[in-house]
């Protein structure tokens, strides 16, 4: 059987590049993921270079255009537990509201990718007009489109502004209308195509990880519910699960979570607390722990971030793991059985974030 490498056209082949083996008709027998060839080390940049938490964030924030408030959401977390530092309660409200928002504007960014590589071109127009929206909502709430900009370490780096509550409702109200009926127009447009192609599952076993992909195969973990923080102790918090473990339950997973994060979001803007937005003493907190974890459930799954402090307050390590680093064990699996024309569309179901597994 012949060896074929394949360098899918939105990977990025320093990070990671896949190796197929193939028949003759192309059905892949084998695949592995051959990673790590490049790596920015972000965690060794911090503990080198950026050692003060407080300018840690902005390096922290750059890992990844896709999920920056969930990586520094963790790391501030971590530093204030190191601190002994409690939030406010409105810095809390907003900064789940902000994960919620990543979490739709995330999940509508790998939609379209799925929608357009599956054939569904005019699927992929309501998808993007969707992520307009809310990426106009993540800026009236937060000020930015994309790197937010919005946490600091013992809180917020800014409130709200006066009118953003209402702008938001209006834009939230708007932006509902165009989510509820993705997840129809999906499995009319695309469900054939994608029912049945690149299963992942592991029957008796725990898969690794939490995340879409994973819940897409039977597992009901997700880091909100396991661990809660910030308000997921409060909120009612839905986690769709699935059990056929194909692309189709994988789109199915992500569109259902735009339903369940809308309905968080409403719930959080239409009760927002009043008061401060940092804790008092932030900027002269002592260590009280000097290795302390957190973990987030970022839009692809567990997001943990590992923070070692000095007595002076400065970092002097930090370790990150990444949702990816579990999530591309599944795709080797999944592509086994598959044509090799259909590897782009499995990879894109899976939601890999490049950036990310490539700044660790």
């Amino acid at each position: 059987m012949p060896i074929r490498e394949v360098t899918l056209r939105f990977e990025v082949p320093e990070v990671y590049r896949l190796v197929l083996r193939t028949e003759r008709d192309g059905t892949i027998r084998e695949a592995r993921a051959e990673g790590e060839f490049v790596s920015r080390q972000v965690g060794r940049l911090v503990s080198d270079r950026y050692r003060d938490p407080h300018k840690a964030l902005y390096v922290v924030e750059r890992l990844c255009g896709a999920c920056s408030h969930a990586h520094t959401l963790a790391f501030a977390s971590a530093v204030e537990r190191a601190l002994s530092l409690d939030i406010p309660p409105r810095a809390g409200a907003i900064r789940t509201l902000t994960a919620e928002l990543e979490r739709i504007q995330s999940h509508l960014f790998s939609l379209s990718e799925t929608a357009t590589i599956a054939g569904g071109h005019d699927l992929a127009r309501p998808v993007w007009a969707a992520w307009q929206q809310v990426t106009a909502l993540l800026a009236e709430i937060t000020g930015n489109r994309i790197h937010y900009g919005i946490n600091c370490i013992g809180g917020l780096a800014r409130d709200l502004s006066p009118t953003a509550p209402r702008m938001a409702q209006e834009i939230l109200a708007s932006l509902g209308e165009s989510l509820r009926p993705l997840r129809g127009e999906f499995e009319r447009a695309a469900g054939r195509r994608l029912a049945g192609l690149g299963v992942w599952r592991s029957p008796g076993q725990e898969l690794p990880g939490t995340g879409p992909n994973q819940r897409a195969s039977g597992s009901a973990r997700d880091v909100r519910r396991e661990r809660p923080y910030l308000l997921y102790r409060e909120l009612p918090l839905a986690v769709p699960v699935r059990d056929e473990g194909d692309s189709l339950a994988r789109v199915s997973v992500r569109l259902e979570e735009l339903l369940v994060s809308y309905a968080l979001i409403d719930e959080l803007l239409a009760s927002l607390p009043e008061g401060a937005i940092r804790a008092e003493g932030s900027e002269t907190a002592t260590v009280s722990t000097v290795a302390t974890s957190m973990s987030v459930e970022a839009p692809r799954g567990e997001d943990r971030h590992e923070v070692t402090l000095a007595s002076d307050g400065e970092i002097s390590s930090l370790a990150i793991r990444v949702p990816t680093e579990d999530s591309i064990v599944g795709l080797a699996a999944a592509l086994v059985g598959v044509r090799e024309a259909d590897a782009r569309l499995v990879v894109a179901s899976f939601d890999l974030c490049m950036s990310c597994l490539g700044g660790t």
